[in-house]
């Protein structure tokens, strides 16, 4: 009856956007000459033809122009060659849908709006983590799913880039919490369940257990109470399987009053 509840919960959170998919840059490199009017044309737009600059400096390759700014679909590569985008543009700027990948291999699929992530769409990162959902001004922001490297998985509401709102965590070791979220930790309402059947309902707060909630075993055991760091504190009743009962003051996890027993 005097079980002492000492886990601690962390939610690990792999590293958020690593790098604006903003870009539009520069003019582009001039193409070579030819004996032709195709040719010439060709060189003209490519020369003359921009992407707006953002993080970094950009010049198409191919697309077409507007105004003398990229515009509908086109290829263009930053001028440091560490970056690439295919897609759409408007008036210079990476507009709708497109594909932008960086060196290192980390790749955006999705919608863009003004040179920034914005809307649907999946980021893969170089150590295989990944993020499908909403974006907003190139930020997770709505409704999405995060991958880890490890595997580990939410699935819920983010804002701001961190998890927020109500949703889903599953840990590889087969541990699962469902509930609130605030900046990327457990905190308000939810519901935690390990692979082994203990599962607790209730308050949290920075990723421990905390406030009025109650705690159960397998084998039946129950306390229904107050939590304090992850562990039974303050006032709360603790029933034991075979029906006996007590009610009364814990501390870190174990009683310190003779309280009131029911058997």
């Amino acid at each position: 009856m005097d079980k002492v509840i000492n886990w601690l919960i962390v939610v690990a959170v792999g590293a958020l956007i690593a790098g604006c998919a903003s870009g539009p840059g520069s003019n582009g490199s001039a193409g070579t000459e030819g004996n032709t009017k195709s040719a010439a044309k060709t060189h003209k737009a490519q020369t003359t033809c921009k992407v707006r600059k953002n993080v970094v400096s950009w010049k198409l390759v191919k697309g077409r122009c507007k105004n003398g700014y990229a515009h509908g679909k086109g290829y263009a590569i930053s001028v440091d060659k560490r970056r690439s985008y295919r897609g759409n543009f408007v008036a210079g700027r990476f507009s709708g849908k497109g594909k932008y990948i960086w060196v290192d291999g980390t790749r955006y699929t999705g919608q863009f709006l003004k040179g920034k992530k914005h809307g649907a769409g999946t980021i893969i990162y170089a150590d295989n983590s990944r993020y499908s959902g909403e974006f907003r001004d190139n930020v997770y922001h709505g409704r999405g799913t995060y991958i880890g490297a490890d595997k580990s998985k939410y699935v819920g509401q983010f804002r701001a880039g961190q998890f927020n709102g109500n949703g889903d965590y599953y840990w590889v070791n087969g541990n699962h919490y469902r509930g609130e979220f605030k900046d990327n930790v457990m905190a308000g309402q939810g519901t935690f369940t390990r692979a082994n059947g203990e599962q607790y309902q209730g308050e949290f707060a920075a990723n421990e257990m905390s406030g009025n909630g109650a705690y159960s075993w397998p084998n039946g055991d129950r306390y229904t109470g107050e939590f304090r760091h992850n562990k039974m504190h303050g006032s709360g009743t603790y029933q034991d399987a075979d029906g006996s009962m007590y009610t009364g003051e814990f501390r870190d996890g174990k009683k310190v009053s003779k309280g009131l027993l029911d058997f």
